[in-house]
């Protein structure tokens, strides 16, 4: 029930001017793997650019659950939807592994923003994709079985960070099962067995977090399927 690494990140959306002059009124800032960038509620002051390393983002359920709603990577921005309603943090942010970010001030940002529409288009860009990925991750809950949604977050996580090797397209997962799981929408178990019956039809191998897309035409295929039956 996430988001996924955004497909074109808010530094690639816009131009080569745009990013001087956001990189100007910022600054970085490094955070270790494991430690918060900010908290559920907190006010916000700062938007965030993923300059390297990753981030998490996630809420907690009225059960009290943590519940992963995305993972940003290099080039995402993070903390933008505070900077737009001046409301306060709506999830909870923090490094899955060393992390640089560009630490730009709420009123900096909204400046930069009013004057400059190419930055304002990039920004708008990213805002509509995030919100195509949620309708789909709602419509997703309702259709998909658990190895389409499972084989979907591989093919994603290979999309965003996959290696191409002669055995395949290796695949770091950033997140335990758990998270997976979360991401999917399903218990961890179900996760399980979905990776037991990926391995079982020769689509992947795996060796803990590492993950090879040994018949990725078969996996893409399979999400396509069900993809275009919904449309």
């Amino acid at each position: 029930m996430m988001s996924v690494v955004t497909h074109s990140g808010f530094l690639e959306a816009m131009g080569a001017e745009d990013e001087q002059a956001l990189r100007q009124v910022g600054h970085q800032r490094e955070l270790p793997s494991g430690a918060a960038l900010f908290g559920e509620g907190e006010p916000a002051y700062e938007v965030f650019v993923v300059l390297e390393g990753s981030v998490k983002i996630t809420r907690t359920s009225r059960e009290g659950q943590e519940v992963v709603l995305a993972v940003r990577s290099e080039g995402d921005v993070i903390g933008e939807t505070a900077a737009v309603d001046e409301l306060r943090r709506s999830a909870r942010a923090w490094a899955l592994e060393p992390t640089r970010l560009l630490a730009v001030p709420i009123p900096e940002f909204r400046r930069l923003i009013d004057e400059r529409i190419s930055m304002c288009r990039a920004l708008v860009d990213v805002l509509c994709e995030r919100m195509r990925e949620g309708t789909d991750q709602v419509l997703e809950l309702g259709t998909d079985d658990a190895l389409t949604r499972v084989g979907r977050r591989l093919v994603e996580f290979g999309q965003s960070g996959g290696t191409r090797t002669a055995a395949g397209l290796v695949v770091e997962l950033p997140v335990s099962q758990q998270e997976v799981a979360d991401r999917c929408g399903l218990s961890r178990e179900a996760v399980v067995k979905a990776l037991r019956a990926l391995r079982a039809l020769g689509w992947i191998e795996q060796d803990g977090r590492r993950v090879v897309l040994t018949d990725e035409d078969a996996l893409r295929q399979r999400v396509a399927r069900v993809d275009e039956r919904l449309r």
